[in-house]
């Protein structure tokens, strides 16, 4: 487990696909859910204060050290969405 840049309150197994929260000293296990289209549901909050939804986008952001708002906006106005390379949406 690390913690990761922008993650600063919480710790994130990146092979594991669990998050931990280190909010008021306790290292707390994030319960994820399943969303109705299939995704991994986690709730946690960025050091910046964005909202994250989904674990994938979680550990996407982390390893890479970004966050969500960040990512580049296309032609649009639409800001890119991250994807799983295997389409598997438990496969984070």
């Amino acid at each position: 487990m690390s913690i990761f840049k922008n993650f600063s309150n919480y710790n994130i197994d990146t092979e594991k696909g669990t998050i931990y929260s280190l909010a008021y000293n306790k290292n707390k296990f994030l319960t994820l859910s399943e969303t109705p289209d299939g995704y991994i549901r986690c709730g946690i909050t960025d050091d910046k204060g964005n909202h994250y939804n989904r674990l994938h986008q979680v550990i996407y952001c982390a390893v890479n050290g970004l966050t969500i708002d960040e990512f580049p906006i296309d032609e649009n106005g639409y800001r890119y969405e991250i994807h799983h390379k295997d389409n598997n949406k438990k496969n984070n």
